[in-house]
């Protein structure tokens, strides 16, 4: 800013007029840059902890993760992963390899063993559980262990969420045999009821009316489905849907 001096026949040069207002306006935009820049950091160095953890539960790695766990009990009620904010027992089932490797469902087991119900409900931020997200893999093992545990699968959106992954996967007989002891599932909301409904209208030629089958395929199709509960998965979710607690 260029001013007159009254005394003098001098132009003399002064520094901007800053208001209290826009200094403090300024201050304030100072703070709130310094706490999201902290707030990131211990993001990073939270997210970071555990980074290990999920390197070892991608490859697969079981003693590792056991090992892990043991240094770390925190790690069992931690959200461990940024994007989905899942936990230890969400990530073991969304990145389970081989759904009948022995060695992983008794991890599974031993750890779920250590924390309460409410603990393996926890939703990541889609609102899946570690519980569909089994069904949506189609790995009754690990659904039937987490059912032993105390989780519930039979109300609420969780329970139409696990009706509907059992019908995306294709384990028809499955959901047949849920909603047969579980009337109910599915049911108790509209939002409930639509997701299962969504699900069915996107597998038309699931069913004989939604295909064009001949008067033998009709045949072939009906017997199918009186035979479907004598299948050899049979024995795996029927303890699964009476609740009972044993586990093998």
């Amino acid at each position: 800013m260029v001013c007159r001096n009254k005394t003098e026949d001098e132009l003399t040069v002064t520094g901007p007029n800053i208001s209290k207002q826009t200094k403090d306006a300024e201050s304030w935009k100072d703070s709130v840059f310094m706490v999201i820049n902290s707030d990131d950091q211990e993001k990073d160095e939270y997210y970071g902890r555990y980074w290990p953890l999920y390197r070892m539960i991608e490859k697969n790695d079981w003693q590792g993760v056991e090992d892990f766990v043991t240094n770390h009990p925190d790690a069992l009620t931690a959200k461990i992963v940024e994007p989905g904010s899942m936990t230890i027992f969400h990530m073991i089932v969304e990145l389970l390899i081989d759904a009948e490797s022995d060695e992983a469902i008794c991890l599974l087991d031993k750890l779920a063993s250590k924390v309460d119900p409410e603990t393996l409900a926890r939703q990541d931020n889609h609102g899946h559980t570690a519980a569909t997200l089994s069904a949506a893999k189609g790995n009754l093992r690990a659904l039937k262990l987490l059912v032993t545990h105390g989780v519930d699968i039979y109300s609420g959106k969780d329970g139409a969420n696990v009706l509907s992954f059992l019908i995306a996967a294709n384990l028809y007989d499955v959901a047949s045999d849920l909603l047969k002891r579980h009337p109910t599932i599915g049911r108790d909301s509209i939002d409930s009821r639509r997701i299962i409904l969504n699900t069915l209208a996107q597998k038309p030629y699931a069913f004989a009316s939604g295909s064009r089958l001949g008067r033998l395929q009709r045949l072939i199709y009906n017997c199918s489905c009186q035979l479907s509960f004598a299948n050899t998965q049979t024995h795996l979710y029927s303890d699964l849907l009476m609740k009972k607690p044993s586990f093998q």
